[in-house]
């Protein structure tokens, strides 16, 4: 017996086994990109399938109806939330006059860093759209899914921001939350920026990291100073 040559000959598992795509997983990612580029109403089931390379009645074995599967998106990026609540908790651990830098890092940063990869930047162009329309179908996954990582940073930007302006509510926190939001979500989303720089600044750019951080900062410090004053 030659035992060199029947080695060498043996079959393996991997001559033999054929991996399946993860039907499952091309159907989020595959709604998660016409959902980001033409919103909710304006995309099919069927649409959905096509783009997915699956059967239409496979859309609905695994999330039922569009709204569920619309749900499903928002549940799908929650190791972002889940980390930007991990460095929350972090910064709320740093010295009072160093804590609204690090809220505010929290917030922008992993979401920022997200961008960075092809499907990040569709998840995070899915939630800019979602979070910039909010009709009724966007509303139920936004109240669900992203509220209530807002309200804590709402409760950790008002007892920052209260230690350098006392008086401050958490009802104005609930404003510079806001307004922040609205500066990362334009900064998430623009492609303008190029074309007003004359080509020199390049849209999503992560390298401005450090500035958006420090204009959020900057604002609402600003912000807190004229709600305090005209209380």
């Amino acid at each position: 017996m030659n035992l060199t040559s029947e080695a060498t000959t043996e079959p393996t598992v991997a001559n033999h086994v054929k991996v399946r795509p993860d039907r499952r997983q091309n159907i989020l990612e595959a709604s998660q990109r016409l959902f980001a580029l033409y919103g909710y109403h304006a995309v099919t089931i069927r649409q959905i399938a096509a783009e997915a390379s699956v059967p239409l009645a496979l859309v609905g074995y695994y999330f039922g109806q569009k709204q569920e599967l619309y749900d499903a998106i928002f549940a799908y990026g929650s190791s972002t939330v889940a980390q930007r609540s991990v460095e929350l908790r972090e910064a709320l651990s740093v010295s009072p006059g160093e804590q609204l830098q690090c809220i505010v890092s929290a917030m922008v940063v992993p979401v920022v860093r997200m961008r960075g990869s092809a499907q990040g930047r569709s998840y995070v162009l899915f939630l800019t759209r979602g979070l910039t329309q909010q009709g009724v179908e966007e509303d139920r996954a936004i109240r669900e899914g992203l509220d209530p990582i807002a309200v804590e940073f709402i409760a950790a930007l008002q007892g920052a921001l209260a230690h350098e302006y006392p008086g401050f509510t958490q009802a104005q926190a609930a404003w510079g939350y806001q307004f922040a939001l609205g500066a990362l979500l334009h900064y998430l989303s623009d492609q303008r920026v190029a074309r007003l720089s004359n080509g020199v600044n390049t849209a999503g750019d992560p390298l401005v990291e450090k500035q958006l951080v420090a204009f959020i900062v900057h604002g609402l410090r600003g912000a807190a100073q004229s709600f305090v004053a005209e209380a």
